[in-house]
């Protein structure tokens, strides 16, 4: 068996097929960039609908104010009461916590304090204890 040779020439022609469809390819792109940009700069409004609208920017900004200051004044007014139920509450549970601690240290003071004087008082004879009544009436 024989072996053929590549001949050049079927190397070529895929190769010039190809840069035949680039170049094509390219120059469409081309022209349909360029024919894009010329049609735009010419209709420079915008269609909405039959009627068109024009834009009044000072409407769009009275409107904006007006929305902020509604949004202010409801927030001002969200703020106050969450701030009144916050104080409410926090007065509630300081006036509990002010009592419990009041009533916690009376009975801490009496059991460390006055029920051992009282203990001592009661172990006394009957004549001391008349004076200790009698200094104390004073």
């Amino acid at each position: 068996m024989r072996i053929k040779s590549i001949e050049k020439n079927d190397l070529k022609k895929p190769l010039i097929l190809k840069i035949i469809l680039l170049t094509s390819l390219i120059t469409i792109g081309l022209l349909l960039y360029y024919y894009n940009s010329q049609n735009n700069h010419l209709s420079g409004k915008v269609l909405s609908s039959k009627n068109e609208k024009k834009l009044d920017l000072k409407k769009i900004e009275n409107q904006g104010k007006d929305f902020l200051i509604k949004v202010s004044k409801k927030s001002e007014e969200l703020t106050g009461y969450v701030l009144g139920e916050a104080t409410e509450v926090y007065k509630n549970i300081s006036d509990q916590m002010a009592s419990k601690s009041a009533e916690t240290i009376n009975n801490l003071i009496y059991k460390s304090t006055i029920k051992p004087i009282l203990n001592q008082y009661e172990k006394l004879p009957a004549s001391q204890k008349q004076e200790i009544k009698k200094d104390i009436c004073k």
